[in-house]
């Protein structure tokens, strides 16, 4: 009887270190919970504060895009109505050129009859003279001037014989084109069907 106090004694001894052992390990699992838990907040705050900034920056960006896609759009503007008044400058000044260039051939046909009647009237007294030809910068600059306004005309009557061609009713008018010119043609037969589908 004795044998076996002395036992359940010592199991009870054993039991009640475990059960002090068991309360450490409670106690320090409980301070790392605690730990853990007080970071889960802080990080719980910190990701409502990231998310506060995600919402603010994502915000500010989409403000900022649609700024600049305004601020695109008006340099766009500006630029083009730039272009405009530069080609219409350069119009005017085209046209003042053109005048003069008018002026200046119209004079130059005029010296050249004079010339010709005054040696017509010294041929007829029995005088001959030696006429020089005209400066061969002035052949050359019409030879420009020509090859230039040549191809201008071209290039208008290219455009209406597309314009023609786009708006015809009959469907063999592309295909008679000219193969350079057949695609231009059905990609402005496409604009011009685009711009009636729209009005």
């Amino acid at each position: 009887m004795a044998k076996k106090l002395t036992d359940i004694e010592k199991q009870v001894e054993v039991l009640r270190q475990d059960l002090a052992q068991a309360h450490e390990q409670a106690d320090r699992h409980e301070g790392t919970v605690s730990a853990i838990d007080q970071q889960r907040e802080e990080a719980v705050d910190r990701l409502k504060l990231a998310l506060r900034q995600v919402d603010d920056f994502r915000s500010e960006l989409e403000r900022k895009e649609a700024e600049l896609a305004e601020a695109r759009r008006e340099a766009s503007i500006t630029a083009a109505h730039d272009a405009i008044e530069r080609r219409d400058t350069a119009a005017h000044e085209a046209v003042a050129a053109i005048t003069a260039l008018v002026e200046a051939l119209q004079g130059l046909t005029a010296e050249r009859e004079d010339v010709e009647q005054r040696r017509a009237d010294l041929a007829d007294s029995g005088i001959g003279i030696d006429v020089p030809p005209e400066p061969p910068e002035l052949e050359e600059a019409m030879v420009r001037l020509t090859g230039f306004v040549r191809g201008l005309l071209d290039e208008q009557l290219e455009d209406e014989i597309l314009e023609a061609a786009a708006r015809s009713t009959r469907a063999q008018a592309i295909d008679d084109l000219p193969p350079h010119l057949q695609e231009a043609a059905r990609s402005r037969r496409r604009q011009l069907a685009r711009k009636s589908w729209n009005d």
